[in-house]
């Protein structure tokens, strides 16, 4: 599976063009951000772990981030429970899980369409740390 993967970023690459780009020249200049553009608290899963961060409306924080989610939504809607993201790529959140992405070299960008978006409850579930997080999300609001 993981050597699919690694295919489909390669072919991704090579298709745009931007192979040799892939490792290194990163578009976003300066830390990775999260901007909470929506009217509700949403929660940061931090890059280093620990305990989830309170992102208020309209409030931005400069923070590496492993995932995010917005409890109303997950609740609302069990195949947006989660949202993975990767290495090096910011994110502003408009609400009702309208998304967009920023940032990385264009390695991290395929990696962020390919293994981060919108992640269900029973993939969260399935991995304790993910899952962990979003039960303490759930139950924080």
């Amino acid at each position: 599976m993981l050597t699919l993967r690694i295919m489909q970023i390669l072919l991704l690459g090579f298709s745009l063009g931007m192979l040799p780009l892939a490792f290194a020249n990163p578009v976003q200049q300066g830390p990775v951000f999260f901007d909470n553009r929506s009217l509700r608290t949403v929660y940061l899963l931090p890059e280093v772990g620990g305990d989830p961060v309170a992102v208020l409306p309209g409030e931005r924080i400069e923070q590496p981030m492993d995932a995010w989610a917005d409890p109303e939504l997950s609740r609302r809607n069990p195949q947006q429970s989660v949202f993975k993201v990767v290495d090096n790529v910011s994110v502003r959140y408009e609400g009702d899980g309208r998304v967009e992405t920023s940032g990385g070299s264009a390695f991290e960008r395929a990696g962020q369409i390919l293994k981060g978006g919108w992640k269900d409850a029973a993939w969260a579930e399935a991995n304790p740390y993910f899952g962990d997080f979003l039960n303490q999300v759930r139950n924080r609001d």
